[in-house]
C-alpha cells in the first residue's frame, strides 16, 4: 500500500512490518484528521491481522463494518440530528477518531459532551463499553463528563495490574493517565495497563489498557 507521503505502508507482500508501521505514524502529530484516520486504521488492521473495513453500501442497514457509517440520533433536548461514525462494526464498537496537539483543554470537554450526549438514545440502557484515548487526566472536566455517565473500569476493577499512567512518549515510563475504559452493565474483574515491549521498541507511545469483564444479564428493556 502506498501512503499519502508516497512511502510504502507497513505491509510488504504478505509480511506485516510492525516496526515500519510504528516509524510511519509515531511522529505524525497534528495533520488532517479526516485524511489520516482511514489510512491509519486500515494499516492497523493489517498489523493486527484483522479484517479490513468493507466498502459502504447505499443502504445504511447493510453497512456492518464500514468507515463513515451514517446515523440518526436525538440529543438531550430531543432534537433529531444526523451524523457519521468514523468506523463502525455492528455489535462490536463505534470508533471516533481524534487527532490533536492539545491535551486536556476545552476541546476535550466539548468532545466528551458530544460523545456522551447521544448515548441515552443510541444505546438506551444497554450494557456499554466506551474506550479510547480521551486526552484528559482524571482531575479534568472532560474526565468528569465521562465518569458522571459511565464507570471508570480501573476504579471499579476488583484487581488492577500495571501502572495507573498510560502515556509514555516511547520512553517506557508513563507520566500521565489519558487512556480509559468506561463501562455500564459489566462487573470489571481485572484492569491491566500492559507494558509489553521488545527491547526499546514499544507498539505505541501509549500503554494499552485492557479490562476483563463479566457480563450482567440484560433483559432488553428499553430497546
Amino acid at each position: 500500500m502506498a501512503g499519502a507521503s508516497g512511502q510504502g505502508g507497513p505491509q510488504e507482500g504478505n509480511v506485516v512490518n510492525i516496526d515500519a508501521f510504528i516509524e510511519r505514524w509515531q511522529h505524525n502529530e497534528g495533520g488532517a484528521e479526516r485524511a489520516n484516520f482511514p489510512l491509519f486504521l486500515t494499516e492497523l488492521a493489517q498489523v493486527l491481522d484483522l479484517p479490513q473495513p468493507d466498502p459502504a453500501d447505499a443502504t445504511h442497514d447493510h453497512n456492518d463494518y464500514v468507515f463513515e457509517r451514517a446515523v440518526t440520533f436525538r440529543d438531550e433536548k430531543g432534537k433529531t440530528g444526523h451524523g457519521r461514525i468514523d468506523l463502525y462494526k455492528r455489535g462490536c464498537f463505534v470508533l471516533e477518531a481524534k487527532q490533536s496537539r492539545e491535551r486536556g483543554g476545552a476541546k476535550e470537554v466539548t468532545m466528551a459532551a458530544q460523545i456522551i450526549a447521544p448515548l441515552p438514545n443510541m444505546a438506551k440502557d444497554m450494557p456499554l463499553v466506551l474506550a479510547g484515548e480521551m486526552n484528559a487526566r482524571p482531575d479534568s472536566e472532560a474526565y468528569a463528563t465521562f465518569s458522571d455517565a459511565l464507570t471508570d473500569a480501573r476504579e471499579a476493577a476488583e484487581v488492577s495490574e500495571g501502572p495507573d499512567n498510560s502515556f509514555h512518549d516511547f520512553t517506557g515510563t508513563a507520566d500521565r493517565r489519558i487512556n480509559y475504559i468506561f463501562v455500564r452493565g459489566f462487573d470489571v474483574l481485572i484492569d491491566t495497563t500492559d507494558t509489553f515491549h521488545q527491547g526499546k521498541v514499544y507498539p505505541s507511545d501509549h500503554l494499552p489498557v485492557v479490562a476483563k469483564q463479566r457480563f450482567n444479564a440484560w433483559d432488553g428493556a428499553g430497546m
